[in-house]
């Protein structure tokens, strides 16, 4: 027995392939994560023209904070306008591909304005590090990004 090819058994296999994509689809998507890049999102960009007053007053000092990785310690030298001021402030670790291996570490300077920080609590590759300060009576940010071999 043969069954001829006509325009209803093309429609029944365009939809068949139609609803196998789609189911597809929905399965893909649970088990796929979509990480935000901060969990409280939608609260920080509220305040965000306090952080871009931060970042322009960062931008209007010239500001350079140098990373430099020697083996498992990553440091962290602040600019020299900062030697002896009493710096306060977040370094907010945040890894894009996997949001759990986010760090929040304290700025703990020493009288140099330099810090180390110990690299093995941080998962290899790419970091984007966002610094947010206060100096007397002055508040900073600066954004960086960073490969951690």
């Amino acid at each position: 027995m043969k069954i001829k090819f006509h325009w209803g058994i093309a429609i029944a296999i365009f939809y068949s392939v139609f609803v196998l994509l789609i189911v597809g689809y929905v399965v893909f998507s649970t088990f796929h994560r979509a990480d935000l890049v901060e969990e409280d999102y939608y609260n920080n960009e509220l305040k965000y023209q306090e952080k871009i007053h931060k970042m322009e007053r960062t931008k209007r000092l010239h500001l350079k904070i140098d990373f430099v990785q020697q083996g498992n310690v990553l440091g962290i030298r602040f600019p020299e306008y900062f030697k002896n001021q009493n710096v306060e402030g977040t370094y907010n670790f945040y890894k894009p591909s996997n949001s759990s291996y986010d760090k929040k570490l304290k700025i703990d300077l020493n009288s140099d304005g330099y810090q180390t920080i110990d690299t093995r609590i941080l998962q290899e590759g790419f970091w984007r590090v966002k610094i947010d300060w206060m100096a007397g009576d002055s508040a900073y940010f600066i954004e960086k990004t960073i490969n951690i071999n």
